[in-house]
C-alpha cells in the first residue's frame, strides 16, 4: 500500500492510496477528498489484468471507465485506450 497526501487550492486536500497485488500490479486506487466546509468525497478505481497487461479500469460501482487493447507484435504495444 502506498499513500500520498496532496494539498490543493482553497484548502482542499486529497489522500490517494494505491493497493498492489503480489506481482506488483496496481489493483486499486482510493482517493479521499476533503474540501473545507463540505462533506468528504471518496473515489475508488479498480484495475484488471490479463497477465501483465492492464485491460480494464472500473470505478467503485463496477462501471467501466477505460478499456485497453494491446497489439500482438510487442509486449508493450498499446493499440487503443
Amino acid at each position: 500500500m502506498v499513500q500520498v497526501l496532496t494539498p490543493s487550492a482553497k484548502g482542499a486536500s486529497v489522500t490517494t492510496t494505491n493497493d498492489y497485488d503480489a506481482l506488483g500490479r496496481r489493483i486499486r486506487t482510493h482517493k479521499h477528498v476533503v474540501v473545507p466546509r463540505d462533506l468528504p468525497i471518496d473515489f475508488e478505481h479498480y484495475y484488471y489484468y490479463d497477465g501483465s497487461r492492464l485491460i480494464e479500469q472500473r470505478d467503485g460501482a463496477g462501471s467501466l471507465e477505460r478499456h485497453y487493447v494491446w497489439g500482438l507484435d510487442y509486449v508493450t504495444e498499446q493499440v487503443a485506450q
